[in-house]
């Protein structure tokens, strides 16, 4: 065989060895082809938020919805939800590192919420139970609930029934699987007089301090005991009389004992950690 004839062979032997190379790298069974299935949106309810959004960019998604929705002509049918006092929901969702997580969430008709999460038979977790102060709202056609929570994330809870709520995934949706997000209302509702971590706005007036949430922007009168005097000084000393501060303690809310206080609550401060050289929650 000349050479010239040679060459023409070599390419043709060679494109048939790439294009076999190809075709057995392509039909590898899928579960070895790299992917790997995630559950980020379907973790249950201390750790699957999503973020808070504002009140004009809901309605303004809402907007874009409606708009595509091929029958217009269907109406909504909101849930009927409204409160007047407070009211708990209890619900037992699973753990990625202990045998279940027992949730108590706590609405107020101030839009405060609330919410108690008990780890089971943990071990290797150093608290076995966590506290949070948040603030919630509906959704505009009343299906749902958001609640604000720290780090401007947000979770979803469809309304079911005034006495049942079921948690929703990051996306809103519907979690895969049996009833275990479901929350069901528990009587009488559960009082939180816990010390929990909480973050807020200290502002000074007229010789008293006042503490307001960052999520829910409810302001409490701060008690003279505890850790107040700590944090008073700290706050005098910045020279912010007028201005709120970002704060950083743990403490409970509970009824007034004076006579001074605008509110039948006032905040004790139990353990003030720092303020922040931060004049707004954002």
């Amino acid at each position: 065989m000349t050479r010239q004839r040679m060459i023409p062979a070599l390419s043709v032997s060679l494109l048939l060895s790439l294009l076999l190379t190809s075709c057995n790298k392509s039909e590898k069974p899928f579960p070895d082809n790299d992917f790997k299935w995630s559950h980020r949106t379907d973790k249950p309810f201390p750790d699957n938020t999503g973020t808070w959004r504002s009140s004009s960019e809901t309605a303004s998604e809402k907007t874009t919805e409606a708009q595509q929705n091929k029958n217009p002509e269907i109406p909504p049918n909101p849930a009927s939800f409204t409160i007047t006092q407070p009211v708990s929901y209890k619900g037992i969702v699973p753990c990625s590192d202990c045998e279940k997580i027992e949730l108590v969430l706590t609405l107020r008709p101030d839009q405060v919420f609330f919410l108690r999460k008990d780890y089971q038979h943990l071990p290797k977790r150093k608290l076995d139970r966590q506290l949070e102060i948040g603030g919630w709202k509906l959704t505009e056609d009343g299906k749902n609930i958001l609640l604000k929570r720290s780090n401007n994330s947000a979770q979803t809870l469809a309304i079911k029934s005034a006495k049942q709520l079921e948690i929703l995934n990051a996306e809103g949706k519907k979690i895969a699987g049996n009833n275990s997000y479901l929350m069901t209302q528990i009587n009488p509702a559960l009082k939180p007089v816990e010390s929990m971590s909480m973050q807020g706005m200290y502002f000074e007036k007229n010789g008293r301090g006042y503490w307001q949430d960052c999520q829910s922007e409810v302001t409490w009168p701060v008690a003279r005991a505890g850790d107040y005097v700590k944090l008073s000084k700290q706050y005098n000393a910045m020279n912010k009389r007028t201005s709120a501060v970002l704060t950083i303690f743990t403490g409970h809310i509970t009824l007034r004992e004076d006579d001074i206080s605008e509110t039948d609550e006032i905040l004790v401060v139990d353990k003030f950690e720092k303020l922040e050289n931060r004049f707004s929650c954002l």
